[in-house]
């Protein structure tokens, strides 16, 4: 009988210390003042499915955690320096925490500087900003994400040594790199593919139209094609269709938009790799709480990437990632 009290008495105690440590945790988490946490995406333009998609995940956290949340952003993901005056206008405001998704990780490390030197937590978002500075990096694991990319590629490759190249955009953002670390590797590692190289754009769609136009003439044979992301895909689907390549020609993207979940039906993207950026805004926003509470954020959570195909587009889960519900 007294074994059985002592027990009890053990048990309870745990319990109680189990509780309070919760309790603690919970109240760092949502008591005190509330906390402002300023959010620089790459792009503000409404017309981004991605960075609107992230925006409503910061939305859907800063309500969960109690915080308020400034989303900022250029209109183009090539405009580092717009993306520089957004950081410092939120430096000048003295958040809590910034989360930066930064353009081009050397024309930002400046800006990723003044946050630090102002003693503001940091939470990179899609690139490391500098993985030194930052406490907290929330991104896809983007050479995974191009080996994917690539051996899609490769499979849809019938002959031997079939000639494709990668087109990206010229703005230097580490994850277009580390996507096409993935790509060749993935293509050096199939006898289907032979990689000719990577070719750069501006970052716009009109301009991705025209670089991949002139490559496609200049390189006839050409049966293979992976651009880095959305406006880079959109280009070159435009330059394939103009020259009746549709099928002929492979071609694998980055990310979604009505757009491309058009040109997967038309049969003239074959697959596009998708990110999570709801799930990406929200971790942010929580990784940014538990900083600012004295709790260690995880210094790396990588997302999980797909492959969309004209395939398996229809299924419950992609259907949600390809049009997810977004305010206007």
């Amino acid at each position: 009988m007294h074994k059985r009290t002592l027990l009890i008495s053990v048990l309870l105690v745990l319990a109680a210390g189990l509780f309070a440590v919760y309790g603690v945790e919970t109240l760092r988490m949502s008591g005190g003042k509330t906390r402002q946490i300023a959010v620089i995406m790459k792009s503000g333009d409404i017309r981004s499915e991605f960075w609107q998609t992230f925006g409503e995940g910061v939305k859907a956290a800063a309500k969960r955690f109690d915080v308020n949340a400034e989303i900022a952003g250029p209109l183009s993901e090539s405009d580092a320096d717009g993306q520089i005056k957004a950081v410092n206008e939120a430096i000048a405001k003295k958040p809590d925490a910034i989360v930066l998704a930064a353009t081009d990780e050397a024309k930002l490390k400046p800006s990723v500087d003044k946050i630090k030197k102002a003693g503001i937590k940091l939470v990179s978002v899609d690139t490391a900003s500098n993985a030194g500075a930052t406490e907290s990096v929330i991104a896809t694991d983007q050479t995974e994400a191009g080996k994917r990319a690539g051996l899609h590629l490769a499979g849809q490759l019938t002959a031997n040594a079939s000639k494709a190249f990668i087109l990206k955009s010229a703005n230097g953002a580490a994850e277009a790199a580390e996507r096409e670390e993935g790509v060749r590797a993935a293509l050096s590692g199939s006898p289907q593919a032979e990689y000719i190289g990577t070719f750069t754009s501006e970052g716009t769609e009109d301009r991705a139209y025209e670089t991949a136009k002139l490559l496609l003439a200049s390189h006839s044979d050409v049966k293979g094609i992976v651009c880095l992301n959305e406006k880079m895909t959109l280009g070159a689907a435009r330059a394939i269709k103009e020259k009746a390549l549709t099928g002929e020609i492979k071609l694998i993207g980055f990310d979604s938009s009505i757009y491309i979940v058009k040109l997967l039906e038309e049969g003239v993207v074959q697959a596009t790799v998708v990110q999570k950026p709801f799930n990406m805004g929200f971790l942010s926003i929580k990784s940014a709480v538990q900083l600012l509470s004295g709790i260690k954020a995880n210094p790396k959570q990588y997302v999980e990437s797909l492959v969309i195909t004209k395939d398996n587009m229809y299924s419950q889960q992609n259907q949600q990632l390809l049009f997810p519900i977004v305010e206007r």
